[in-house]
């Protein structure tokens, strides 16, 4: 995947994840009920860091995932999911990795 696809995934599964509301933890993704569902199933309304990645992308491939990584030091889902682990950290993670592919997109490193 090319830095410039990396760089859309990533900040559109952050726009995604914007409000606190739309972020979950343990699934993937859930309804408004709180049940979880797929990742692509029009009923969800939250999602996990690696649930958005995958919802905004038709084929998430693993070099996103490493980027994303890169900047929360590990496995995203287990990061995710982490007692105490707070939204703004996940977004923060995000701004992280986006920041890091900006840089080579724009510096065509």
């Amino acid at each position: 995947m090319t830095d410039e696809k990396k760089l859309k995934v990533l900040e559109d599964a952050r726009k995604l994840l914007s409000e606190p509301t739309s972020w979950t933890k343990c699934a993937m993704a859930r309804t408004m009920g709180g049940i979880k569902c797929g990742e692509r199933d029009p009923e969800a309304v939250c999602w996990c860091s690696l649930g958005a990645m995958v919802r905004v992308t038709d084929y998430l491939e693993s070099d996103v995932i490493t980027e994303l990584q890169k900047s929360c030091g590990g496995s995203v889902m287990a990061w995710n999911d982490e007692e105490g682990r707070t939204h703004e950290e996940v977004l923060d993670a995000f701004d992280r990795a986006i920041e890091a592919v900006r840089y080579r997109v724009e510096n065509k490193q």
